[in-house]
């Protein structure tokens, strides 16, 4: 449990008053009430949320050998009502951690997001709204499948070794790198994977699982492309004489 410090949260948002490209954020107070004591959530999920922040708190100096930096993402998604908010505010009360709110909307260019970003404070949760739509940013590079998968393998070497120190060879490197060539994967996921545990077995077998998940992902919506579209038949009019 992190103890409580008199510390006054904010939460900070794009606001209107921005000239030229020149977003500025502007800041209120926090009041949010929410805490994982009284957050309507399954215990054990709720557990499992609070063990994952504390592991992230511990590790600080881990991310700074490893030369990453300290950070950790959440997917948050279903629809308005059902507690996305509440449940942030809950970790940021419990974290002691100001929130900063973030239109992707109001974004145009890679580099309006990068100082917006570069302003953000140290021990802050960034909440990126609406990560799903479609944001075209004109000076953001593509990069094509058989390049991606390339980096991916690349990436995934080298995240192996400096996170769970893993040299040369292993058991799993095989059937892991197949993997990576029937999917696509980026490495903030392959991260995302290998930190989930410190056990280097465990982490790579938690990562191959990911992996054929994501393959079976990727054939499921593959043959469903192939079923022919039903549409209602129309019976044929007979007609007498």
């Amino acid at each position: 449990m992190i103890e409580s410090k008199a510390r006054v949260l904010m939460i900070h948002t794009l606001g209107n008053s921005h000239y030229y490209c020149n977003f500025m954020w502007e800041s209120i107070k926090l009041e949010h009430p929410s805490t994982f004591e009284t957050l309507a959530l399954h215990l054990e999920l709720k557990n499992m949320i609070v063990e994952d922040l504390n592991r992230f708190l511990r590790r600080k100096e881990f991310y700074k050998k490893v030369g990453q930096s300290w950070k950790r993402g959440y997917l948050l998604y279903g629809p308005p009502g059902t507690g996305k908010s509440t449940l942030v505010a809950a970790m940021a009360n419990y974290l002691q951690f100001d929130i900063y709110d973030l239109q992707l909307e109001n974004i145009k260019t890679d580099s309006d997001l990068r100082k917006l970003l570069l302003d953000i404070a140290n021990k802050s949760i960034l909440v990126i709204e609406d990560i799903d739509c479609t944001v075209n940013l004109p000076d953001h590079p593509r990069v094509s499948g058989n390049k991606r998968s390339g980096q991916d393998k690349q990436a995934f070497s080298v995240l192996a070794s400096n996170y769970l120190g893993v040299e040369g060879d292993h058991r799993l490197f095989k059937d892991i790198k197949e993997l990576l060539e029937a999917t696509e994967v980026t490495p903030a996921q392959v991260a995302e994977e290998l930190t989930k545990n410190e056990v280097t077995d465990v982490a790579l077998e938690g990562f191959l699982s990911f992996l054929k998940r994501k393959k079976a992902e990727v054939e499921a919506k593959a043959e469903a492309s192939k079923k022919p579209e039903i549409k209602g038949s129309r019976e044929p009019k007979m007609k007498h004489k």
